[in-house]
């Protein structure tokens, strides 16, 4: 059997901006109902599935998701373990939040999200 590969690039959106999005809640969620699971129970990532992805028309907080990107990235460099997973935490938090007012979602949205991939 073999896999393919594939990169992600993107000529209009900064990768760390499509990082974000990729580790948010909301596409969390949104690949647990379109993505393909392995045997193990991961999801893979295959062209097909990412193609389903729906970037927001509301690209307002561009930069201020890639930032908190590179503020988790920097992270590596603090010494404590326990400071580095409770900051890099808060950030993902952060990150969730901005996710959720790019794709205007309600509290009600939210919660039926954050409950699905507790």
């Amino acid at each position: 059997m073999t896999s393919s590969s594939f990169f992600l690039t993107s000529d209009t959106l900064p990768l760390k901006f499509i990082l974000a999005l990729f580790n948010s809640k909301l596409y969390q969620f949104y690949f647990s109902i379109v993505g393909e699971k392995t045997a193990g129970g991961a999801y893979v990532f295959k062209k097909t599935t990412i193609e389903k992805f729906l970037i927001p028309n509301n690209l307002s907080k561009i930069g201020e998701l890639a930032e908190k990107v590179e503020q988790i990235l920097k992270e590596d460099s603090l010494e404590i373990k326990n400071e580095i997973e409770e900051e890099t935490y808060n950030i993902s938090c952060e990150i969730d939040q901005l996710v959720y007012q790019l794709y205007d979602l309600t509290e009600e949205e939210i919660k039926i999200i954050e409950e699905a991939i507790a």
